[in-house]
């Protein structure tokens, strides 16, 4: 199934072996990037996720790079364990390497050099470190102290020191998707689209990273909590930075009727790993929707999303619920002001 066609593209301009090796890596169904072990994943635009980091923190007051590191790290060292079943203990340091180098290519996370810690095209650096550190935890079988330093928007280079902690895995996710249709991206070298580089990031960072932060003061007042679902301070800082990073964006929502927001809705979130809508409907005659989603991986980043899309289509601040129904999750939007 191709989720992302490119329009009036020079087919010579794809990296065929780059979308082969990721389509035999992650499958795709019902709104859901998964890997072969069932692990859901989100595709995210790499100036899109700087931008939401950045607003997260802004929002929070707070630099929270080590908390980003920490978690990409916990998460990235849990999803390793399982490719344990697979390879093998006695694989040595190269074949391990080389198999982490072809992980990171297919992911879209640029080049881990193990030789002089350093990673080349890559990313927001305080997540890529992360992923790092567990990278090189799992190649040395050794815990590791992590700093690291922006070189250059291309280059960060790492300073690791041995450390005796003895710090345990997180739990493997227990919310396992599994499917047998690939997921095929149009992709150019360097994992681009249209020109444009993504990443493709396990789902369960960002409840890592909500988990991690808890028990951090923020200054969100009355007012502005006030359209929002009753939500704890880290996960109503992610949905507003998602709703504020939406709305500062490029992408368009315009929906017109119940058949407009579920095509719109598939168009431009299912296709990034959010899950499907299923139904829709009305509740009001001022714009205001129901939408019923199935396979809802992050409900903050999503609730910010449709805050936004909302937004987008009738022009009016959005106030938003949600409400867990077994398999699915109901999300009720509709405008934040009083209309006569």
């Amino acid at each position: 199934m191709n989720i992302m066609p490119l329009v009036d593209e020079d087919e010579s301009q794809l990296d065929i072996s780059l979308i082969k090796s990721v389509s035999e890596s992650f499958s795709y169904e019902n709104g859901v990037i998964s890997d072969k072990f069932g692990n859901s994943w989100l595709l995210w635009r790499k100036d899109e996720i700087e931008s939401w980091w950045r607003i997260f923190e802004e929002t929070l007051n707070q630099p929270l790079g080590r908390k980003l590191a920490n978690s990409a790290c916990d998460v990235e060292e849990s999803l390793l364990l399982l490719e344990n079943s697979e390879i093998g203990p006695f694989f040595k340091t190269k074949k391990l390497q080389k198999n982490i180098k072809q992980r990171w290519k297919n992911n879209g996370w640029g080049n881990p050099d193990f030789s002089n810690d350093s990673i080349k095209s890559s990313g927001l650096s305080s997540l890529f470190s992360g992923f790092y550190q567990a990278s090189a935890e799992w190649i040395n079988k050794k815990r590791f102290k992590v700093t690291w330093q922006d070189v250059t928007s291309e280059l960060i280079v790492l300073d690791l020191v041995e450390s005796s902690l003895n710090i345990s895995p997180i739990e493997p996710d227990d919310k396992i998707f599994k499917s047998n249709l690939k997921l095929v991206l149009d992709l150019e070298s360097e994992w681009k689209i249209d020109g444009q580089r993504y990443h493709l990031l396990p789902s369960r960072l960002f409840a890592r990273l909500r988990d991690s932060c808890k028990g951090i003061g923020s200054e969100i007042n009355q007012d502005e909590r006030f359209g929002w679902p009753d939500f704890d301070d880290i996960s109503l800082a992610m949905a507003m930075a998602s709703r504020q990073n939406f709305i500062l964006g490029e992408e368009l929502f315009l929906a017109a009727d119940e058949e407009g927001w579920i095509s719109n809705f598939n168009q431009i979130f299912s296709k990034k790993g959010y899950g499907q809508a299923t139904s829709i409907s009305y509740v009001d005659d001022h714009g205001g929707v129901k939408i019923l989603i199935q396979n809802c991986v992050s409900i903050p980043l999503l609730t910010g999303y449709l805050s936004a899309a909302w937004t987008r289509c009738e022009g009016r601040p959005a106030k938003i619920s949600v409400t867990s129904k077994g398999l699915f999750n109901e999300f009720v939007i509709s405008s934040k002001q009083k209309i006569a």
